[in-house]
């Protein structure tokens, strides 16, 4: 009798003694998974996080140092925080210390893009196109006599904006045509712009750049101006609800009523 209640007690110690299974616990990173600390029924095993959830938040914290060091002018510490950042694997933090990374490189004057564009998916890479055409617009303010920034952002846009129809695809087009309204390059702008009036309706564009765009091609040009199409975009940008562009688009409307449509 006493050598069985000697086993109950023991049983009953073992089983306080196990621990509760952690699948159910609240994780700090909403896209770390969450860690196991259970193995067999029965058995008490200890584990340490698995490397995935490991090097999430390895490269989460790399690209948060990064930021931190980029916005006390730290520069060279946060290049190399993001270097490593982006080698830690193909997480979300990943690729965003990658695309920051060119972003910063490009800044600095033209950069080989397949050294960070390599292993990158075809949606990836048109995002990292962008990128680089942010680092080489910003380029353009630093280094304003260095012609190369400005020809390399244009080269990139035009990469970025050809092959299938994506987001970042009608994005790099309509910059590609801000740039040659820049450089009153009229009609090369709106070769870019008239094919994007023919994308599905599924596809999201900013429409009320587009017709602006469309709009300052139309009355730029001095050689083939048309007013009353201008004016036509112009119109078509008030139809957008709190449009950044709507006060141009109403001074532009006055400006060819004035000059060349004879309307008050």
């Amino acid at each position: 009798m006493a050598v069985r209640y000697l086993m109950v007690m023991l049983w009953g110690c073992s089983l306080a003694a196990m621990p509760f299974d952690f699948r159910g616990n609240v994780v700090s990173e909403g896209d770390i998974p969450p860690i196991s600390a259970i193995g067999a029924e029965n058995e008490v095993v200890s584990k340490s996080p698995p490397e995935s959830s490991m090097t999430v938040r390895r490269s989460q914290a790399l690209y948060e140092q990064a930021l931190a060091a980029l916005r006390a002018s730290r520069r060279p510490e946060a290049l190399r925080l993001l270097e490593e950042a982006a080698q830690d694997g193909r997480d979300e933090a990943a690729r965003r210390s990658t695309m920051l990374l060119i972003r910063e490189r490009a800044s600095e004057g033209p950069i080989n893009l397949d050294t960070y564009t390599g292993s990158l998916s075809p949606e990836d890479r048109g995002r990292a196109l962008l990128a680089a055409a942010d680092g080489y617009r910003l380029c353009q303010f630093r280094r304003p006599d260095d012609q190369r920034c400005r020809e390399s952002e244009r080269q990139v846009l035009f990469e970025a904006s050809v092959g299938e129809l994506t987001a970042e695809m009608l994005q790099a087009r309509l910059r590609l045509a801000g740039i040659f309204l820049e450089e009153h390059r009229f009609s090369q702008a709106r070769d870019i712009l008239l094919p994007l009036f023919e994308t599905p309706p599924e596809k999201k564009v900013p429409w009320d750049r587009a017709w602006f765009y469309l709009a300052r091609s139309l009355e730029g040009d001095a050689a083939q101006r048309d007013p009353y199409r201008a004016a036509q975009a112009y119109a078509k940008v008030l139809e957008f609800d709190n449009s950044a562009y709507a006060a141009m688009a109403r001074s532009g409307i006055k400006r060819l009523r004035r000059f060349y449509l004879g309307e008050p």
